[in-house]
């Protein structure tokens, strides 16, 4: 038995923030939270399942700021 890539997402976002006592700020894309976000090189709920370990994030945001950028975008 194993996650969906739905519930896999959900456990290291919205999970995360619950299991930090954070959910009122992170967690989900929702006004007045923190955009803490990364963008990665292709749709993770698309690939075949073995390409998954090949995804990299071409932009990362920390609380509205870019801290990461590869140019890819």
């Amino acid at each position: 038995q194993r996650l969906t890539r739905i519930e896999a997402l959900k456990a290291i976002t919205m999970g995360g923030a619950y299991f930090c006592f954070e959910e009122d700020r992170r967690g989900s894309l929702e006004t007045s939270k923190l955009a803490d976000l990364a963008v990665l090189s292709d749709d993770f709920l698309a690939v075949p399942e073995d390409e998954i370990p090949e995804l990299h994030s071409v932009l990362t945001m920390v609380g509205g700021k870019v801290v990461h950028s590869s140019g890819d975008l």
